[in-house]
């Protein structure tokens, strides 16, 4: 029986090759792309689960609010790992991390290389996290401050070849580390991707017991069994017991008095397991990944093989007219219902079975442009054991559930009526077929309207008026090592007529990273009217280079010798200090330090000026408190140059910076380019988009073109009649394709609501952001109507002008 319905089955698939190719190529691509799309979801849950102890790894978040400032930040208190281990039974272990960035390494007399991954930490991170230890003792090795232990990859890079431990490497220009310990390279689903690990001892504010300073990234292990929400209904003691001192002792505060200033300060904690994921709100290490796009693109993939598998229930129907005389006659011969059933489910698994051998094939040439668009290593598992289970059930599935409802409609024809042609248009298929086809447009319109309203998004952003000018800038990177040259640098380099100005600063205007602390006018101190300021370190020049602009005052000035006490803010933080209206010449005063007998000492700033708001930041964010001031930085040297020939022009700058650093390469960046890297992951977002709308489009096409050539076919007679009665081919084309487009502007009022919602949820992401206009819906109408007419217009075309003869030639 079995060998007879494959028999068969592969027959009926011969001979109807339009039917069968439209179907399995159209699963084929929705199946590859559901696969893509799962593989992409399966890679993002699988960060962080090599740790051995995953379930019981904790990082510390802290969550301050001042006035309109609201976030998280996983820089907590240098004490707070003591605390923990001191304060709760049920933590096993804490230990902190300080990312140090990029620092310039060599060995020898030999190049030195830019390490992009180096991290300061407690030697008991390697007590916690289950880092591959290959040689040496990383515990002991950190208990040194001039030991270090590095990765693989540094070893690859430096000691190819040969045993690294007890080997020298030179950090910048005269630390020299012995390598006293050696772990493997972190898996690609990590969210530590360290390279090389120095002991905090190196750090001036590791033995800091200020609770009022966030430093450090602290990470604990609780013990197994031991309940997180008990340990943090704890957390507002440790807040009163610490840091509610500290406030009242340096700014005069009580705790109670701070939170009724509407300003707020708390402590809790994130599982390990959730930071790739769940960290967007939270500035630290993590949040590379997104919960938001894991759930978009697990529903796009969803929707596309929905999509697909609609083609095949659409096809099969509409192609009943054509197969009912053969369930006639089956039955007139004594085929019994389930035996028609179990021939329609052959035919169905056997397409799903071909469409997936054919989707394996896709999804490995899709694989890599996915990757290139999402930014991803992801390959295709073919030794898995468990990829090929899924795929053969998957297949089996797919093709019973796709072939059930054909298989029962098309059984369920009764063989008198079908055999004596009365075999009438059955409505319920009518309205199934029409509500699968707007279900099928309709997906694939919320595709196009969020492709359109993620590109109009970033349109705006990139043309908003950012307060700053981002063009013809140069950032010349890592300038650590040139130290007091830096200086230097910078004004050998201004000499040049193609050079219009350079700043030596800490920070850039198109970065998250910034450093905050707390400020007040200086004659309000004790009254609790802190603001949280973010700052930068900055050169006189910094204001001129990036082309910032002052609302009232002047900017910094090597005339005024005094300006190394001044302060330039912007003008939120003028409103928020309460000196909008005559901020100049107001002091401004900060903690600058405590000492080992408790006591404070205080800096004060006068506010020479007030520069106009810009966005140093990303526009996810308001633009909040900046300040700026001179001082002592060796991160980047910023330029302006002129337009003329920028090539030429890099390369003498670089032959300049070799006479200062001969023995490390020039590494340089444009500042637009950083300012289009902030929204890296908004750009990957309109990419995967638009692709996927056009492979929606392009299946939900296949099923519209296959559909309306049977409808021509089954309407062949009516055609050729209202031909010989006199009807014009412009008739008939409208006739074919009202339908389809009632049915596609039918999907467009569907669909409009959702995907406006959908987005809505999206730009509520961003403090600025674009408003959603109708043009966008009117667009995506328009062009999936376009569609829709294109894909039927040749069908219904051949239709309009087949000879009616050949039609009524047996009536």
């Amino acid at each position: 029986m079995i060998k007879n319905y494959f028999t068969t089955a592969l027959r009926v698939l011969n001979k109807q090759k339009f039917f069968t190719t439209i179907n399995v190529l159209g699963l084929a691509v929705g199946i590859a792309c559901c696969m893509v799309m799962l593989l992409y979801v399966k890679n993002e849950v699988s960060y962080d689960k090599y740790h051995a102890h995953i379930d019981q790894l904790y990082r510390i978040v802290v969550d301050l609010r001042f006035g309109e400032v609201d976030g998280r930040m996983s820089d907590s208190p240098p004490p707070m790992a003591q605390a923990l281990i001191n304060d709760f039974p049920e933590v096993l272990n804490a230990g902190r991390t300080e990312q140090q960035g990029e620092r310039w390494v060599s060995r020898g007399s030999s190049e030195s290389v830019l390490i992009e991954d180096v991290v300061y930490v407690d030697t008991s991170i390697f007590q916690m996290f289950s880092f591959e230890v290959l040689s040496g003792d990383p515990v002991k090795a950190l208990s040194n401050p001039d030991l270090v232990v590095i990765s693989q990859r540094i070893v690859d890079l430096f000691f190819p070849g040969e045993d690294p431990m007890g080997q020298s490497l030179t950090v910048g220009n005269d630390w020299n580390v012995e390598v006293a310990g050696v772990i493997a390279n972190m898996p690609e689903q990590s969210s530590f991707v360290y390279d090389i690990f120095f002991s905090m001892e190196n750090i001036r504010l590791g033995d800091n017991n200020i609770w009022l300073n966030h430093s450090f990234e602290t990470y604990f292990q609780l013990a197994e069994g031991a309940d997180p929400e008990a340990l943090k209904a704890k957390f507002p003691a440790m807040l009163e017991r610490y840091a509610g001192p500290e406030l009242e002792k340096f700014l005069g505060v009580t705790l109670e008095e701070f939170r009724e200033s509407g300003k707020q300060i708390g402590y809790g904690f994130q599982p390990v397991a959730d930071m790739h994921l769940y960290s967007q709100d939270i500035d630290g290490v993590g949040g590379n990944g997104n919960i938001r796009y894991v759930y978009i693109f697990s529903l796009i993939a969803v929707m596309i093989l929905l999509i697909a598998s609609i083609n095949f229930i659409n096809l099969s129907t509409a192609k009943s007219a054509v197969r009912a005389r053969e369930v006639g006659i089956r039955k007139v011969m004594g085929s019994v219902r389930s035996m028609l059933i179990g021939q329609f489910l052959t035919e169905s698994v056997i397409m799903s079975a071909l469409s997936f051998i054919l989707a394996l094939g896709i999804g490995a040439l899709f694989l890599p442009v996915f990757n290139s668009l999402a930014q991803t290593e992801i390959s295709m598992p073919w030794t898995s054991p468990v990829f090929w289970l899924i795929m053969i059930s998957g297949a089996l599935m797919l093709g019973v559930i796709t072939g059930m409802y054909p298989a029962f409609f098309l059984s369920a024809f009764k063989p008198v009526r079908v055999l004596k042609g009365n075999l009438t248009r059955q409505r319920s298929g009518n309205w199934l077929r029409s509500g699968l086809v707007i279900f099928q447009f309709g997906a694939s319109i919320v595709l196009i309207i969020s492709t359109l309203i993620v590109r109009k998004q970033l349109s705006y952003i990139q043309n908003k008026d950012l307060g700053f000018n981002k063009e013809h800038v140069v950032i010349m990177e890592n300038t650590y090592d040139l130290k007091e040259r830096t200086q230097l640098l910078k004004k050998e380099l201004v000499k040049r007529e193609d050079v219009i100005a350079g700043s030596v600063s800490s920070f850039l205007p198109v970065s998250s990273s910034r450093s905050s602390s707390l400020y007040w006018l200086k004659e309000e101190t004790n009254q609790n009217k802190e603001v949280l300021l973010s700052y930068f370190d900055v050169d006189v020049d910094y204001v001129k280079t990036f082309g910032l602009e002052l609302h009232e005052g002047r900017d910094f000035s090597l005339s005024f010798p005094t300006d190394s006490q001044a302060i330039l803010i912007n003008e939120v933080a003028a409103q928020r200090f309460g000196i909008a209206d005559n901020p100049l010449g107001k002091e401004i005063s900060t903690i600058d330090d405590v000492m080992e007998d408790g006591t404070v000492t205080y800096l004060n700033y006068k506010v020479i000026g007030v520069l106009k708001d810009f966005h140093f930041s990303t526009a996810k964010e308001l633009i909040n408190p900046l300040a700026l001031f001179i001082a002592e930085s060796r991160g980047s040297i910023s330029f302006r140059l002129k337009s003329d020939d920028l090539q030429e022009t890099l390369r003498e700058i670089e032959n300049t910076y070799k006479t200062f650093v001969p023995d490390k390469p020039f590494q340089y960046s444009f500042l637009d380019e950083r300012f289009e890297d902030m929204y890296e992951t908004e750009q990957r977002l309109g990419k995967i988009f638009g692709a996927f709308s056009i492979l929606a489009i392009f299946i939900a096409c296949l099923g519209l073109f296959a559909l309306a050539t049977f409808m021509a076919e089954r309407r062949a007679k009516e055609i050729s009649i209202r031909r010989v009665m006199g009807a014009k081919v412009s008739n008939i084309l409208v006739l074919l394709s009202s339908e389809f487009l009632k049915l596609v502007a039918l999907a467009l009022l569907v669909a409009a609501p959702i995907a406006y919602l959908l987005m809505k949820n999206w730009l509520d992401g961003f403090a600025y952001r674009v408003d959603v206009g109708v043009d966008v819906f009117i667009f995506s109408g328009i062009l999936a109507l376009l569609i829709a007419q294109l894909t039927v217009s040749f069908q219904s075309m051949k239709a309009a002008l087949a000879n009616p003869v050949n039609a009524l030639r047996n009536e």
